[in-house]
């Protein structure tokens, strides 16, 4: 099993709004699953003077739990997640398409290749961003070290979900390390 927690990023920087996916061990209770929501808005609380002032993170209620193998729905927990984050940055926000890439890793192997996660950070403020291009070196350590508490906090449950393809297939691996890539990302689409 595997527990799905979505953070939905809204404001005028973030056109459309996004959703950001964290997949965790199944918790054993709505309990649980509260204390794991309350992790996730610690990390976007953790790193919110990165993010534009105009750039608010809300974790959504109630995850759901899916079969890994298969991604069948399974159930929904009973937990709240909590009031939105809101950056603290001011000035302007980096370009809509660039945004900070947090790399998950596994000692995991799937089809040859090692188990990786990506999270995708929009409306970095430009003053984290070097006259070369590529993020602060102070953005960097604050969204590793909240990445790593993360990790921490949520007893080392934090997973990378490989997704089933047509109803198989599917694995889960346990995140061992976290490295905030320092070049902008581009998130060219999603899946949910």
């Amino acid at each position: 099993m595997v527990t799905l927690v979505r953070s939905v990023f809204s404001g005028t920087v973030v056109t459309g709004g996004g959703v950001s996916t964290l997949a965790f061990e199944d918790p054993a209770s709505d309990t649980a699953a509260s204390d794991i929501l309350g992790h996730v808005r610690t990390f976007w609380d953790a790193i919110k003077d990165n993010l534009d002032e105009d750039v608010s993170v809300t974790v959504q209620s109630n995850p759901a739990r899916y079969a890994a193998a298969t991604g069948e729905l399974q159930a929904l927990f009973s937990a709240g997640g909590g009031t939105a984050v809101t950056g603290t940055a001011t000035g302007n926000a980096a370009p809509r398409a660039s945004q900070a890439l947090v790399r998950w890793r596994t000692s995991d192997i799937v089809n040859g290749r090692f188990l990786r996660g990506r999270t995708f950070i929009p409306g970095i403020g430009t003053a984290l961003i070097t006259d070369t291009g590529q993020l602060s070196t102070t953005a960097i350590t604050d969204i590793t070290n909240a990445a790593s508490a993360l990790i921490s906090a949520s007893g080392s449950t934090l997973e990378v979900w490989h997704r089933p393809v047509n109803g198989a297939g599917g694995s889960v691996g346990l995140v061992t390390s976290v490295s905030v890539w320092a070049e902008f990302a581009v998130l060219r689409s999603r899946r949910d």
